[in-house]
């Protein structure tokens, strides 16, 4: 097959149709890390930078590279044609493009899958980075290996709320607490998922001093139909609360379908692939899912032991 008379186009508006046939292909593909927050709050983002490729008779999509610049990271989070139009020498100019328009003092990264790694090494992104590791549950299989681990009235000592629900002083705690973690500033992030509709967010708080303790949250991913939630993030001060907050993100979803499958992806240096995943492993199988390519050597600033669960997105990075 050749290829069809088609136009490069920069950065289209958040609003162009284009982005809803990009986020149904991205459905289609199942790459569950790709969660309804990541495809519905990318093209809003003022981080966001895309290169596309439209058909010119119809202006239908064909193929784009989607990144996101901040802190001197340029994170490529999709590099994705339509099936019919691979191999045709449309991405290899797409992704030349995406890449002369990155500044050249930033940092590339991405996150590449094994049968990839080779050829996203020998090009753009030498440099090999923590490799994450995925698993699915149910939320009763979720429910019930928290029990296993956390004492029947643990939960007295903490409260929680709804990220929606945060006073105005709380929502300011709350950005600090993600900072500490993080090491970024996600304000523009996490002010846009606050509102995101597919998503369950949780802050727990300590009964104590009302510091604020762990923040975990759900969101759906893949097509809604399909009833997946990816676990992202889970970031606490210690192992139970990370359980703690596991259990309850596990319930909710189990009240909202009783059938649904959760996600849950680990990464390698963190603290919950070190504690959760030999626990998981006992009740499913734990398989690998990509691994972080960086253009040069990269100091994460992120807390590896507060993580139980990443972020894991393009438009809300953190590992």
């Amino acid at each position: 097959m050749s290829a069809p008379a088609w136009e490069m186009l920069d950065d289209i508006p958040s609003n162009s149709p284009i982005w809803k046939q990009w986020q149904k292909l991205v459905n289609d593909e199942n790459w569950t890390s790709d969660c309804s927050a990541t495809t519905g709050l990318t093209p809003t983002l003022s981080t966001t930078r895309s290169v596309w490729a439209v058909d010119k008779k119809d202006s239908s999509y064909i193929g784009c590279v989607v990144w996101n610049e901040y802190d001197s990271i340029a994170l490529i989070g999709f590099y994705l044609l339509t099936p019919a139009y691979r191999k045709l020498g449309i991405g290899s100019k797409l992704w030349k493009r995406a890449i002369e328009r990155i500044p050249k003092d930033y940092t590339i990264a991405l996150r590449s899958v094994p049968v990839m790694i080779p050829r996203y090494s020998s090009q753009t992104t030498p440099v090999r980075g923590p490799t994450l590791h995925y698993c699915t549950v149910k939320a009763s299989e979720a429910v019930e290996l928290c029990n296993k681990l956390l004492p029947a009235d643990f939960e007295s000592g903490y409260s929680t709320k709804k990220l929606e629900e945060l006073s105005h002083e709380e929502w300011e705690e709350f950005l600090k607490f993600d900072r500490k973690i993080t090491g970024k500033d996600r304000r523009e992030w996490l002010t846009a998922y606050r509102s995101h509709e597919h998503k369950f967010a949780i802050v727990v708080f300590s009964k104590n001093d009302h510091s604020i303790v762990c923040y975990a949250s759900t969101v759906m991913t893949s097509h809604l139909h399909q009833h997946r939630y990816k676990i992202a993030p889970i970031y606490a001060i210690d192992d139970s609360l990370g359980v703690f907050s596991l259990r309850i993100l596990a319930n909710w979803i189990g009240s909202q379908y009783p059938d649904a499958t959760i996600y849950c992806h680990l990464m390698e240096g963190t603290r919950g692939f070190e504690f959760l995943k030999p626990k998981l492993e006992q009740i499913t199988s734990v398989t690998i899912s990509g691994t972080s390519l960086f253009s040069k050597p990269y100091n994460n600033p992120l807390d590896l032991s507060k993580v139980y669960f990443p972020n894991n997105s393009s438009g809300h990075y953190d590992i």
